[in-house]
């Protein structure tokens, strides 16, 4: 009698696991969307840089200004994350020579999680004062000479654009079961 009844509850956990199993396949996929190469993404950079205290490889922060539209659907929605890296930095120097400041813009976070890789960069050089300093020599004095040029500053909030780097396949938020309650009931 006590065999029959594990054997019983063997069976009963046997057809609630197959039961789990189907109900987990049935349901759809998230639709998903395909994003084109070469698509326009607007962005802000996030804080600001300078040639004088950022670093080589020290994180860049931005934030997507205006969403991005496949057809109908937003496939990167405003105010999703990118990351970048400064690739070079040179302090302003002497003899008027302008400060350097270069950054790469690596990916935007997509709304499922993954990364959209997109390609573009920035390269902003200070004003150079060289060609001051060497007037300067010239007329003045050699005191000139130490005359340093202005350190690059990129400040929070620059706007840029970058592209899509290859078409990208990304899936999509389902849509919040409220947002169809709260339409069907505002008509």
């Amino acid at each position: 009698m006590r065999v029959a009844l594990i054997s019983t509850r063997v069976h009963v956990v046997s057809i609630a696991l197959l039961l789990l199993c189907v109900v987990l396949i049935a349901q759809p996929a998230p639709p998903a969307v395909k994003i084109q190469d070469a698509t326009t993404v607007h962005l802000s950079l996030t804080q600001s840089l300078s040639s004088a205290t950022n670093k080589v490889d020290d994180p860049v922060t931005f934030e997507v200004t205006e969403g991005v539209k496949v057809g109908d659907v937003i496939a990167i929605p405003k105010g999703s994350a990118a990351v970048g890296h400064v690739v070079e930095v040179e302090p302003r120097r002497r003899m008027g020579r302008a400060g350097k400041l270069n950054f790469a813009i690596d990916n935007v976070k997509a709304p499922d999680g993954s990364n959209v890789r997109v390609r573009a960069s920035s390269a902003r050089k200070g004003e150079d004062k060289t060609g001051t300093v060497i007037a300067g020599t010239v007329l003045l004095s050699p005191l000139f000479l130490l005359m340093r040029g202005k350190d690059v500053t990129i400040e929070k909030g620059t706007a840029l654009t970058v592209y899509v780097d290859g078409d990208r396949e990304i899936s999509l938020p389902p849509a919040p079961a409220n947002a169809a309650v709260t339409t069907a009931g505002s008509r």
